[in-house]
């Protein structure tokens, strides 16, 4: 581990539980994890009503279409990773889930239609990580067996040993970022799918938050030629490319709440959705879900890549030969980023080679996977905008270019987790309430940032490719 001095001492800090040996927990949040956690606070008994419905809901729903469906609720890293909490919260902490919700479920004869991995993730820790030092995810390790757990559940298909190959990298994590920057880091283990990666598409880099996003994965080589609808938060999406060695098209959305116009346009063989545990502090109604589509309809600043439209438009299509004819050119190329070598599919560059789960907080990435993930509409070339000058004067625009993007996006990461730590009750402090007003508003101008330079370094970069042509 590197940068552990950064860490304050073991307490809390910056929302965060430091706890023994570097490692970090998510203190409150904007769902007052801990209080849950220790029974400082109770989930109504209108959340607890609306959880146990809304499986009933689900479960009628599927078995009318014959489709088969679980709902996993991911547990909270502090309670897998007890021993490393600080004293004082180590004998405190307890399931949400099991004091409150798995009554409940029971007394309904539900219990088949969850999945809580708790004991699975304790034990798997016997012998490999399950949580990331510094962050509030699952290791790739955990990720596996999650996914293996929702497929045995599911009768969906089994995960082959191996399918994987394993390897090392550093991360800095969601919760390091807090403290050291990059320069906190931690060694985790990675697990990665034979080279060409499936076709990894999604509409991150045009949101503002984390609601509305979608993930179309492709795995020509997977084991069957089924389908998974997924509706869920990102505990869940890092499972997509375990999932994906079994489906060939996985479709990811995150909802809280099954969209139907979704499930009858996308067809799936199965569904899942899923929670983190600490969201159940607050749970909806089916009844009156958001509307996963509807809710950028007009917004001008959502611009998702054209490859990603296209790629939605064709799994959701009831064409059955558009759909096969766009997995079809999902060609294998090689990968366009400078002195990369990796085979990719459907894509100019790789995700550094792990389809962009897990990857964002890399230290030794390599490739900037966020510019790939959330690459904007391509410019159409104009000359006229660009500039007057030596090529290599170009070619350096272009690389501080790359640079102000990379900080942009680091600087947006932050923004989003300051935004998630702070409180929206009534008793926020002021001081609170006056800093959150200002990130939301300060969020858009770095995505409208973002995509002006991303389009500026496109016109750049077509403008030099074509005066090479030319032979100038």
């Amino acid at each position: 581990m590197q940068g552990l001095d950064l860490l304050p001492p073991v307490g809390v800090a910056e929302d965060t539980v430091i706890g023994h040996d570097g490692w970090l927990f998510l203190y409150q949040g904007g769902q007052r994890q801990f209080d849950y956690l220790t029974g400082a606070a109770v989930p109504t008994v209108e959340a607890v009503t609306n959880f146990v419905d809304n499986l009933k809901r689900r479960r009628a729903f599927c078995a009318e279409r014959g489709i088969g469906h679980l709902h996993v609720v991911f547990p909270s890293k502090p309670l897998v990773k007890t021993t490393h909490l600080p004293a004082a919260f180590r004998d405190t902490v307890s399931s949400p889930y099991q004091r409150y919700y798995a009554p409940a479920v029971a007394r309904a004869a539900l219990q088949d239609e969850v999945l809580y991995p708790l004991d699975a993730l304790r034990d798997l820790d016997a012998t490999t990580s399950s949580f990331m030092r510094l962050d509030t995810h699952m290791t790739h390790a955990g990720s596996l067996a999650a996914a293996r757990m929702i497929l045995a559940r599911l009768k969906g298909g089994e995960i082959p040993d191996d399918a994987f190959v394993r390897g090392q990298s550093h991360f800095w994590g969601d919760l390091g970022m807090r403290f050291g920057g990059r320069d906190l880091t931690a060694p985790e283990e990675v697990l990665r799918l034979p080279d060409p990666q499936p076709a990894w598409l999604d509409n991150f880099g045009t949101l503002t938050g984390n609601e509305g996003h979608v993930v179309v994965q492709i795995y020509p080589e997977a084991l069957s030629r089924k389908r998974l609808l997924i509706f869920g938060d990102s505990f869940v999406m890092r499972c997509l490319k375990f999932l994906g060695v079994v489906f060939r098209e996985v479709l990811f959305m995150r909802s809280s709440a099954i969209q139907p116009d979704i499930v009858r346009r996308f067809a799936p063989d199965m569904i899942v959705t899923s929670t983190a545990e600490r969201y159940l502090a607050h749970v909806g109604s089916d009844v009156a879900p958001q509307d996963h589509m509807l809710d950028v309809y007009g917004d001008l600043s959502y611009a998702p890549a054209p490859e990603v439209r296209e790629g939605l438009r064709a799994v959701m299509s009831p064409n059955l030969r558009q759909r096969e004819r766009w997995i079809a050119g999902l060609r294998v190329k090689t990968c366009a980023s400078p002195g990369c070598t990796v085979p990719v599919r459907g894509r100019p560059a790789c995700a550094r080679h792990d389809n962009g789960v897990l990857m964002p907080y890399a230290a030794d990435a390599g490739c900037d996977i966020r510019m790939i993930r959330d690459a904007p509409p391509r410019a159409q070339p104009k000359t006229d905008h660009v500039p007057t000058g030596a090529a290599s004067d170009l070619r350096q625009e272009i690389v501080c270019i790359g640079q102000r993007l990379v900080a942009l996006d680091a600087e947006r990461e932050e923004v989003k987790h300051e935004l998630n730590s702070l409180d929206r009750g009534r008793d926020t402090p002021d001081s609170d309430r006056r800093r959150r007003i200002y990130l939301e508003r300060h969020l858009p101008k770095l995505v409208q940032e973002r995509r002006a330079l991303a389009a500026r370094r496109r016109i750049l970069t077509d403008y030099l490719s074509g005066a090479n042509s030319k032979g100038d």
